[in-house]
C-alpha cells in the first residue's frame, strides 16, 4: 500500500504521536516475556520449564522498588506523555500508537529458525475473509480494556511492514503488534517491555482453534492480547498461577480482563483514567449537582502514595457546581480485596507469597473546598474504612479532594484502588450512568467491512443497573444521527478516504445514557464510478443524479458530468453520502421535445471519462412510471414483472425503469417506492 495513498499519512501518524515526538530504546536482541496457555500438559509444562523456566528472560532483577516480594510487577521503563519513555510507577498518562504488522515482514526468530508475520491470514481463516476485521477489533478490544482501566488512550497508525527491532518510525505505531507462527511451542505470545520498544507478537500457531474460541465474547484471544499488550505497557508476571490474574504466566480465563493486581500495577505505572488531576487547577469536572438528584460513580480509581514527591497522583483533585442550594454527599471508599500475589521467581513461583491487604495500601481522606472559602473536612480517615461528606451546600463552584494520608505498609505496596460516589439530594442514590467505550481510534485499509464491539468494555455502574442489546446505539457516519439502533455489533463498509467520528450511546435498563466516541481512519480506498444514475429520464427541470462508486470526493462540482448532444445541462452541488459510496446533489436539467439516446460522460479521479448511456422519454421525468401514463400504479408494476430478467441495451427494455440495461429488483424496488405518485 503506498504511503502516498494514507490519510495524509493517518493526519501526520497522529500530529507526530500526538505531537510529543517517540523514543524507543533499541537493542540488538532484546529479551521478550513469554506467555502460555492455561491449560498445558506435564511434558508441555517440563519443556517449557527447561527452556525458559516460564520465566521473562533477561528481567531477574531485584524488583525497582525495593525488592519487595508480593506485589504487582513492573518492569524499569513505562510509556508517559505522547509516547516517551520515562521511569516506572511515576502514573503519567501516556497516548501511545500502535499498528497491526501486515504479513510477510521479517519477525523475531524462533526456536526453529527465522519466520515471517502471517497474523492477517490466519485472521482470514480463522473468521473469514470478509470479517478480518473482526478478528482485529477483538485485539483492538485488548487496547480498549486497558484505556477504560487507566490513564492510557490508543490510536491505530498503518504499519509500514518493517522487520523487528526496527527504530521507531511514524509509519508504524509505538506499539506493534504481529503474528507469526512458531510451530508447536508452548507460548501464547511474546512481548517486550516499553525500553525494548514494547511490542507485542502473538504465537498464530493458536490462532485456528485456541484464538477462535467464541466462548464469552472470544475471550481466550481478548485476555491473551491483553495480558501481552500488558507487557508491552511495562507490567512483569505475577505468580501463583492460580487463575486469579491477568498477568499470572498462564492465560486467565475465569475472569474479562484485568482484576485488582493487574488494576494496581497499570496504574502505578499510568494513573487511573483521570491520571493528570493531581492539582486543584487540574481537577476533574463532574457537572452541575443543583438541579435535578444526580449520582455519578466511578469504579477503581487510585492514589499511588501519601508522598507527592515520589510520584504524579499522590491525590485525586475533582470539582463540581450548585445552581441552588444543595444536599451533596460525596464517598471514597477504598477496594476491598485480599490475595496473594508475588513476582515471579521460577515457573509459578513463589507458590505462597504472603498475604496482601489492598484495602489497606493507603488511607484516604476526602475534603470539599468551596471557590475562595475555607476547606470543608470530611470524616477522619481510617485505615479500609470510606472517607465520607455529608452537607448542605450553598450555590457555588467548589473542588474536592481524595488524598492519601498514608502509611503505605510495603507489603500492600502503594496504590490504593478506590470507587468514588458523588450523589446529591438524600438518599437513596439517584441513577448513575453507565461507561460508554466505544473502543480505540482504528485504522481501516481498502474496500474491507468494518466492526465495532460496544459490548466488550461498556458496563452498567448502578446497582441496579443492566445492559443488553438493545441498550446500543451508533453513528457510524460522524453526521450526529444514530442510525444504527439497538445493535452492539454493528458493521459498516467505509468508501471515502477520510476519519469518520463514529459515536456510541448507551442506555442502562433505568434509562441512564453515557456516550464514547473514537475516530475510524479510512485509507487507500480507490477512486471508481461504478454506476450513474437514472439511465433513462423524461424531459424536466431537475432530474435527480446519482453516482454509485468509492472515495468520490473527487468529484467537486458538475462540470465533471457532462452530455453529449446539447440540450441536456448538469447543476447542482455534490455531497457525498453512504459512507463515500454515493454522490447526490447533482441535477440534469432535460428541456422538452427532445427524447432519443444520449451519452453521460464523468471525469474520473485520473483525466479518464467514464460514459454511460442516457435514454430520454418525450414525457416528463417520473421515476417508476414503466408505460408512460406519468401515474405509478399497478400497470407499472405488472410492466416489471412481465419482464423480469430480460437485458438489452440501456433504456430499451420498457420495464428497465432504472435504465441500466436489465429489469431486475432495482426497478422493482423503484416501482414501489413511488407508487401512487402522478407526474402529470
Amino acid at each position: 500500500m503506498p504511503a502516498e495513498s494514507r490519510v495524509a499519512r493517518v493526519v501526520l501518524a497522529v500530529a507526530g504521536a500526538l505531537a510529543g515526538g517517540c523514543v524507543r530504546a533499541e537493542a540488538p536482541a532484546p529479551m521478550p516475556m513469554l506467555c502460555f496457555p492455561a491449560e498445558m500438559s506435564r511434558a508441555q509444562m517440563d519443556a517449557a520449564m527447561l527452556a525458559w523456566g516460564m520465566l521473562p528472560p533477561g528481567l531477574f532483577g531485584p524488583d525497582v522498588f525495593g525488592g519487595v516480594s508480593p506485589r504487582y510487577a513492573v518492569t524499569s521503563s513505562a510509556w508517559n506523555n505522547n509516547g516517551l519513555l520515562g521511569a516506572p510507577g511515576t502514573a503519567v498518562r501516556a497516548n501511545l500508537t500502535f499498528s497491526f504488522v501486515p504479513d510477510g515482514a521479517a519477525w523475531v526468530s524462533g526456536s526453529t529458525g527465522p519466520v515471517t508475520t502471517d497474523m492477517f491470514a490466519l485472521l482470514a481463516a480463522q473468521f473469514g475473509s470478509d470479517r478480518v476485521d473482526f478478528g482485529l477489533e477483538l485485539m483492538r478490544s485488548a487496547f480498549a480494556s486497558w484505556r477504560a482501566s487507566a490513564g492510557l488512550t490508543f490510536h491505530e497508525v498503518p504499519d509500514d511492514g518493517a522487520s523487528a527491532f526496527a527504530p521507531y518510525s511514524p509509519d508504524r505505531g509505538v506499539i506493534r503488534v504481529a503474528g507469526a507462527p512458531y510451530g508447536g511451542e508452548t507460548f501464547l505470545g511474546f512481548a517486550f517491555p516499553p525500553d525494548t520498544g514494547g511490542d507485542v507478537t502473538m504465537n498464530t500457531s493458536y490462532f485456528l482453534g485456541n484464538f477462535g474460541i467464541p466462548d464469552n465474547k472470544y475471550r481466550f484471544l481478548r485476555n491473551a492480547t491483553m495480558h501481552e499488550i500488558g507487557h508491552g505497557l511495562g507490567l512483569i508476571h505475577v505468580t501463583p498461577c492460580e487463575g486469579t490474574k491477568l498477568m499470572e504466566p498462564r492465560l486467565l480465563l475465569s475472569a474479562d480482563g484485568p482484576t485488582s493486581d493487574d488494576l494496581r500495577g497499570i496504574q502505578r505505572q499510568n494513573g487511573d483514567i483521570f491520571s493528570g488531576n493531581r492539582l486543584q487547577a487540574t481537577a476533574t469536572p463532574l457537572g452541575e449537582f443543583g438541579g435535578p438528584k444526580r449520582t455519578v460513580r466511578h469504579r477503581n480509581l487510585s492514589t499511588n502514595g501519601a508522598s507527592l514527591a515520589s510520584n504524579e497522583n499522590g491525590e485525586d483533585w475533582f470539582a463540581f457546581t450548585l445552581s441552588a442550594p444543595t444536599r451533596m454527599r460525596l464517598s471514597a471508599s477504598p477496594v476491598q480485596g485480599v490475595y496473594r500475589a508475588g513476582r515471579q521467581t521460577l515457573g509459578c513461583d513463589p507458590i505462597d507469597p504472603p498475604v496482601m491487604d489492598i484495602s489497606r495500601a493507603g488511607t484516604l481522606r476526602l475534603d470539599v473546598f468551596p471557590a475562595g472559602g475555607a476547606m470543608m473536612p470530611g470524616t477522619p480517615p481510617t485505615p479500609g474504612e470510606a472517607s465520607t461528606f455529608d452537607a448542605t451546600l450553598p450555590a457555588g463552584s467548589y473542588t474536592f479532594r481524595v488524598q492519601d494520608t498514608g502509611p503505605n505498609d510495603p507489603v500492600n505496596q502503594l496504590v490504593q484502588l478506590y470507587d468514588l460516589t458523588v450523589a446529591s439530594g438524600g438518599a437513596p442514590d439517584a441513577p448513575s450512568v453507565p461507561v460508554a467505550i466505544a473502543g480505540v481510534d482504528k485504522v481501516i485499509a481498502g474496500v474491507r467491512r468494518c466492526f465495532f464491539l460496544g459490548d466488550i468494555n461498556s458496563r452498567a455502574t448502578d446497582p441496579g443497573a443492566a445492559l443488553s442489546d438493545a441498550s446500543y446505539d451508533w453513528d457510524l457516519d460522524g453526521d450526529g444521527v444514530f442510525e444504527v439502533v439497538g445493535n452492539p455489533r454493528p458493521t459498516a463498509l467505509y468508501l471515502e478516504n477520510r476519519v469518520f467520528h463514529v459515536k456510541l450511546r448507551v442506555t442502562d435498563s433505568l434509562g441512564s445514557v453515557a456516550t464514547d466516541a473514537i475516530d475510524v481512519t479510512v485509507v487507500d480506498v480507490p477512486a471508481t464510478v461504478t454506476s450513474i444514475e437514472p439511465g433513462r429520464a423524461g424531459w424536466g427541470p431537475a432530474v435527480p443524479l446519482t453516482i454509485l462508486g468509492s472515495d468520490l470526493g473527487f468529484l467537486r462540482s458538475p462540470a465533471q458530468i457532462t452530455v453529449s448532444g446539447g440540450g441536456v445541462q448538469v447543476w447542482g452541488n455534490p455531497v457525498v453520502e453512504d459512507f463515500g459510496g454515493t454522490l447526490r446533489g447533482m441535477n440534469l436539467r432535460i428541456p422538452p421535445g427532445q427524447p432519443g439516446m444520449y451519452e453521460l460522460r464523468v471525469e474520473g479521479p485520473d483525466g479518464e471519462i467514464i460514459r454511460q448511456p442516457l435514454r430520454v422519454d418525450a414525457f416528463p421525468y417520473c421515476p417508476g412510471d414503466a408505460d408512460g401514463s406519468l401515474l405509478v400504479d399497478v400497470h407499472d408494476l405488472g410492466v416489471v414483472v412481465a419482464q423480469f430478467g430480460q437485458t438489452g441495451f440501456p433504456g430499451s427494455i420498457e420495464g428497465d425503469v432504472t435504465g441500466d440495461g436489465r429489469v431486475d429488483f432495482a426497478d422493482l424496488v423503484l416501482v414501489l417506492a413511488n407508487y401512487g405518485r402522478r407526474c402529470d
